[in-house]
């Protein structure tokens, strides 16, 4: 059996599933979030995430894996740019090795082609077979959410890098916290050697929180100079937008679905609330976050 690129397994948004209540908030919590809708209809979303953005040095951006829109990811990556010029970086939850994010996509790319056409042959035996559809599926998923984000930051003139860590990639499993230290070891190195003047990073939402059991999240090991300069970004749709999460978040939450994106101080909203009010499994909690970026439906 051939092996291709980083086959095997895939770093799905947020693991450990444990039962709880699903909530959509308090009545209290609703009237907050749709007053922040309403005003920020008025006087429109981007002002205040450029000033947040702008104030910064690093942005954790926790996202949902292969779910998060990418529309809004891309505008958020351009925007970004368009605040901090060209020596800002966009950073992903991919293993730091030698090559750059660029040539991982490539290679991606090309394992694509080559397991398609050996699935063209008659001859594989039935694991064979489900090994190659298993694996084309992965790469199919990382190079449709991935590749939009990465052509985005390099057309805007912006360096991409991967932090996560050396030894966690598709054939090997690093521990939660020494994916969380790695890399926050990693951001910081891109600010402090001043390879990149601010970083946007996208992560999965669980790596900014301990609501899921975990016993720390990156911030935990950022030293204050870098903490201080950072801030945590939970981009909340309000329904996914594929694949089996679809409807199960705040679709049901219908007053909480704005028109336009809009951004607020996740402490307006009571404690309760995961990130997947409506997905009967535990989440982070939004108010682990300093921001919310509420997305419309799609």
């Amino acid at each position: 059996m051939k092996r291709f690129f980083g086959a095997t397994a895939i770093l799905l948004f947020m693991g450990h599933a444990h039962a709880q209540n699903a909530l959509c908030g308090s009545s209290q919590s609703v009237n907050n979030i749709n007053a922040e809708i309403k005003a920020q209809e008025s006087v429109g979303t981007q002002l205040g995430l450029k000033s947040i953005i702008r104030n910064k040095d690093l942005i954790l951006a926790g996202e949902a894996h292969f779910h998060t829109s990418t529309k809004y990811l891309t505008e958020l990556i351009r925007m970004f740019a368009h605040i901090k010029g060209k020596s800002a970086c966009i950073a992903f939850e991919f293993s730091k090795r030698n090559y750059q994010f660029n040539e991982m996509l490539q290679n991606i790319t090309r394992n694509i082609v080559l397991i398609k056409a050996e699935l063209q042959s008659d001859n594989l035996d039935e694991n064979t077979r489900a090994y190659y559809s298993q694996s084309l599926k992965i790469f199919t998923q990382i190079q449709d959410y991935y590749l939009p984000l990465n052509t985005t930051a390099v057309s805007e003139g912006l360096k991409t890098f991967t932090v996560d860590h050396k030894n966690h990639d598709f054939e090997n499993q690093a521990s939660y916290s020494d994916r969380n230290k790695a890399m926050a070891i990693n951001l910081e190195e891109l600010i402090v050697t001043k390879k990149c003047s601010s970083v946007l990073y996208f992560v999965g939402k669980a790596h900014l929180s301990t609501s899921l059991g975990t016993t720390d999240k990156i911030q935990d090991y950022l030293p204050p100079k870098v903490l201080e300069r950072s801030l945590t970004l939970n981009i909340q749709m309000t329904r996914e937008s594929s694949l089996p999460l679809a409807g199960r978040t705040w679709a049901g939450c219908k007053p909480l679905a704005p028109a336009k994106p809009i951004i607020f101080r996740s402490e307006i909203i009571e404690d309760s609330i995961s990130v997947m009010p409506l997905l009967n499994e535990a989440m982070p909690r939004m108010v682990d976050y300093d921001f919310t970026y509420l997305l419309p439906n799609e």
